[in-house]
């Protein structure tokens, strides 16, 4: 009850504080002191959500007393004025609903300001007294807000443009903290001020219009709720924030539109998972906070908002922690590691003065267990990193559940074609088909947790689940016993992928390849460790050909080495042209024991002689002449030039017969008696001055495995 006021009325009710009454339509209640301290307490808090421990600590305090003693007394209350008077709030406690009634000199002051809201009861709304307090107030000396700048100003914008604007984006991303910035910043330009509604507080749409009536301070009366919500608000010029809407999402599609239409001097700022998709709806997304680029140097760190939060929390938490040059990298890759969302950031802070940087990038793979809320004032769903997914979580479809799990299995940003082929399968127990996936993907994107990434100038748009969320995606994948079936579907789609990939690099120019295929990178290098896991030779062989690609285009340093130790060791369940393909692999500067190339080669060529297709034999006998060179043996490179001349095909991709141009050049310079002139496959070849020297005696390489 505010400050200075010893009475007040509800409607029907009156709650006189000096004589401790409860009146019923002008009549004293039977209420016992326990009930009326109670009562008082939660008008007192009225539009809060007041916790048990603080209930008894007003109504008994310095007592040892069992909670369900509130549950009695908030019973009685309960046959008093109605069930819809107290809310419970599942673990947390419990929340007033009433609308008070305006005192004699607000309605007249009302009246004078404006026609009609005498007749309504109605009265300014102070924001001090509504709206959360500030992040500066609890974080002394800290900005209010860390890299929200531009949010602040581009929802500033809308709102002078759209009466209802809603702030969608991931569970602990920062919604709230946004829409009360500008909720502070925009009170004073709205006559009848600024209302906060924390609608997680509700567990059913009945109790939503009750919940708006008594944070915007209008009495409701008998009757159906939502006309006379609406005539109550007819005349106010009002911001009116809903906070955590996501799970009243239909509720609210219902009811706003409503109001909208009677107040036209209401605005209105939505905090949800997902948009309303509404006519008239402004959605801004928020995104994570900016993470800084690996290596960054901690002035340039330091510049990223990500990072800023990190030490800022931290040092609240232990005022000697601060960062320097040699710890920057791992503040970095904590806050990459969390995708630069701001609760799990501020939990990570919380763990750092117990475990140090190293220690805990070391155990984010347990985060969800590890990462819990520094502050015990945080709504339930947001005290551990667990609970904010459990809720966005149960906010799901069942048929978003599923896809969202069998995600979990990729590593990186994915396709829509990987994404059907991974999430759908005709399964008994969880069937999909395109279709319930397509819509899935959209449910999942609307309730931002699934991210949609643009593609490149030719390609689709990506989606990626965040580490976090894919984490804890894949504990619901097992518990719903899918790994197995959901990795093996994985490799299968990025083995096609490869595939295609392979073939397009005969075709298309090398950095337009790369920004075709290198976003895949990550789910093919996983796809090839799985198919090696479960001996699954087609997989790891298309996998790992592309990866070649990739590396090679990149000119990077790559695990080829071990990818090569792993198909030898896989050679055995290979037959025919599969097995030809393998062997295709052990063609070039690597060197794997118990492997000897030019043997593969040849042996893949008569696999190709016998069983094709003609371009395929065409680029074994390029590979097998340029072994054989390597290992002094220029008559078999000659004559697998020379087949291979006679196989060519104008029509092949140009890249394709450059490579048996590149092989000629490649045997000429091993020779040292001959090279060619000339461009393209069209080469002359002239014989120098000099004799050529005999070939180098080589040791002959142990064999490979032979097909069971």
């Amino acid at each position: 009850m505010p400050a200075g006021s010893r009475s007040e009325r509800y409607g029907r009710f009156e709650i006189r504080l000096d004589e401790r009454q409860l009146l019923v339509d002008g009549h004293p209640a039977p209420l016992g002191a326990r009930a009326f301290d109670v009562l008082a307490t939660l008008a007192g808090q009225r539009g809060r959500v007041v916790g048990k421990d603080e209930l008894l600590a007003r109504v008994w305090p310095g007592l040892v007393v069992e909670e369900n003693n509130i549950q009695v007394q908030i019973s009685a209350l309960r046959k008093l004025l109605g069930a819809q008077a107290i809310t419970t709030v599942p673990g947390r406690g419990y929340q007033f609903t009433l609308a008070p009634d305006a005192p004699p000199a607000e309605r007249d002051a009302a009246a004078g300001r404006q026609s009609g809201p005498a007749a309504h009861g109605l009265a300014r709304i102070d924001g001090a007294d509504t709206l959360p307090a500030a992040d500066g107030a609890r974080f002394a000396g800290g900005e209010a807000l860390l890299g929200r700048e531009a949010d602040i100003e581009a929802l500033e914008a809308a709102l002078a443009s759209h009466r209802l604007v809603t702030v969608a984006g991931a569970g602990g991303i920062g919604k709230t903290r946004l829409a009360r910035e500008v909720a502070h910043r925009l009170a004073p330009r709205h006559a009848d001020g600024t209302a906060w509604v924390d609608l997680a507080a509700l567990a059913s749409a009945d109790a939503l219009a009750p919940a708006i009536a008594a944070a915007a301070r209008v009495p409701l009366g008998a009757g159906e709720a939502t006309p006379l919500l609406a005539r109550a608000l007819a005349h106010r010029e009002v911001l009116l924030v809903l906070d955590n809407a996501e799970h009243l999402v239909a509720a609210l599609a219902s009811l706003l539109p409503a109001l909208l239409a009677a107040a036209p001097g209401l605005h209105l700022v939505v905090t949800s998972q997902e948009p309303l998709q509404l006519r008239g709806e402004l959605v801004h997304r928020l995104d994570a906070l900016a993470v800084p680029p690996e290596g960054a140097s901690i002035a340039e760190a330091r510049r990223f908002a990500a990072l800023q939060l990190l030490e800022q929390r931290a040092a609240a938490a232990d005022r000697r922690f601060a960062l320097d040059e040699a710890t920057v990298a791992g503040a970095i890759e904590l806050v990459c590691h969390l995708d630069g969302l701001p609760l799990a950031i501020e939990m990570a802070a919380a763990r750092l003065p117990l475990l140090g940087l190293e220690a805990l990038n070391g155990r984010l793979g347990e985060r969800l267990r590890l990462l819990r809320g520094a502050g015990r004032d945080a709504p339930p769903r947001q005290q551990t990193l667990r609970a904010t997914l459990d809720w966005s979580h149960s906010l799901l479809s069942a048929a978003e559940q599923v896809v969202l799990r069998r995600l979990a299995v990729c590593a990186g940003s994915i396709t829509f074609e990987t994404a059907r082929q991974v999430a759908g399968d005709g399964t008994p127990t969880a069937p999909l088909d395109e279709w319930a996936v397509i819509e899935a993907l959209s449910g999942l994107v609307a309730k931002s947790v699934l991210q949609l990434l643009p593609g490149a100038a030719d390609a689709p748009p990506r989606y990626r689940l965040p580490e976090t969320v894919r984490l804890y995606a894949g504990e619901r994948l097992h518990e719903a016993c899918e790994t197995q079936a959901a990795e093996q579907r994985h490799g299968q789609a990025l083995a096609a992928q490869a595939e295609a990939a392979a073939e397009a690099s005969w075709n298309l120019p090398d950095a337009q390849w790369l920004g075709r295929y290198h976003a895949d990178a990550a789910d093919i290098a996983l796809a090839f460790d799985r198919a090696v896991r479960r001996q699954d030779v087609v997989v790891a062989v298309n996998t790992a050909r592309v990866l070649r690609l990739l590396d090679g285009r990149q000119g990077v340093v790559s695990e080829e080495r071990r990818r090569l130790e792993a198909l030898r060791d896989l050679m055995p369940l290979a037959e025919g042209a599969l097995r030809a393909r393998v062997l295709g692999q052990f063609a070039g500067q690597t060197a794997v024991a118990g492997v000897s190339r030019p043997e593969a080669m040849r042996e893949a060529v008569a696999i190709r002689r016998r069983e094709g297709p003609p371009r395929s034999l065409y680029t074994a006998l390029a590979d097998l002449a340029r072994e054989c060179a390597r290992a002094g043996d220029h008559a078999a490179a000659d004559a697998a030039i020379a087949e291979a001349e006679a196989a060519e095909d104008p029509a092949w991709p140009p890249r394709v017969r450059w490579k048996l141009a590149e092989v000629r050049k490649t045997v000429a310079a091993m020779r040292g008696d001959a090279w060619p002139t000339g461009t393209g496959t069209a080469l002359r070849w002239r014989s120098p001055s000099r004799a050529a020297p005999a070939p180098t005696p080589r040791r002959r390489e142990p064999t490979w495995p032979t097909p069971r």
